[in-house]
């Protein structure tokens, strides 16, 4: 089920495309859950980053819709955004904040539904590829891809991502189980690498972004076996 939001102080034009999603939804026959928010304040507060699409406007009161957005990008890097707006040179800033289209008011069935398609090409795309981490500070969704390598901390586990770091409680055993199948691979009992992301090996470390990470001897032969199958696969 893809759950569509919705984020425009204006009630005709959230109508408008609430009937949109309606209509296009009845027509493919999927399932969906719509949320309208009428505040961007109030859609970052509420954000739980199990949101697929969401149409924005750009102009509201309090939180425009590219504070908003930045806001968003903060804890959810993989969200189809598509910016709703009355003037184009609005939209094209839209692409600082990773915005996957714009569409100008008043908005036409045909485009909205153009728009769709390619949102959803691209969740189908990359469904998998990210994770929800539950932090002290809130959940946040993160693409696997950008994850570098995870680091055991008592009973927790911290993110090492492009993003910045994130500290999760669960156990690498857990964490390991999680991503299995996902290019990941134990160089030690304390650190889970993302192969994607290493460098160099050179005895008894590897490089994995700028950091360098002991190898432990009893898992010095699977890591570089894993890292072998890895990088056999690339590009097939």
């Amino acid at each position: 089920m893809l759950h569509i939001s919705i984020v425009e102080d204006d009630i005709s034009s959230a109508k408008l495309l609430e009937r949109y999603v309606k209509k296009y939804f009845e027509e493919s026959g999927e399932a969906y859950r719509l949320s309208h928010y009428t505040d961007g304040l109030q859609f970052i507060a509420d954000y739980t980053g199990d949101c697929d699409i969401v149409f924005m406007d750009i102009e509201m009161p309090r939180l425009d819709g590219m504070a908003t957005a930045r806001r968003l990008r903060a804890v959810d890097q993989t969200v189809s955004l598509i910016f709703v707006t009355n003037m184009a040179k609005y939209a094209l800033k839209g692409y600082e904040v990773d915005a996957l289209d714009f569409m100008l008011k008043p908005v036409e069935y045909f485009n909205f539904s153009l728009k769709m398609d390619k949102a959803i090409r691209l969740r189908r795309k990359y469904a998998g590829s990210f994770v929800l981490l539950e932090t002290a500070d809130g959940v946040t969704k993160i693409e696997v891809s950008r994850i570098r390598y995870i680091e055991s901390d008592k009973h927790f586990v911290v993110y090492h991502t492009e993003a910045g770091t994130y500290r999760v409680r669960a156990s690498m055993n857990d964490t390991e189980a999680r991503l299995s199948g996902r290019g990941f691979a134990r160089c030690g009992i304390s650190y889970l690498v993302n192969l994607a992301h290493v460098n160099h090996v050179a005895g008894f470390s590897v490089t994995v972004g700028k950091d360098t990470l002991s190898i432990s001897r009893n898992y010095k032969k699977s890591f570089l076996d894993a890292l072998s199958v890895f990088y056999s696969k690339v590009g097939e």
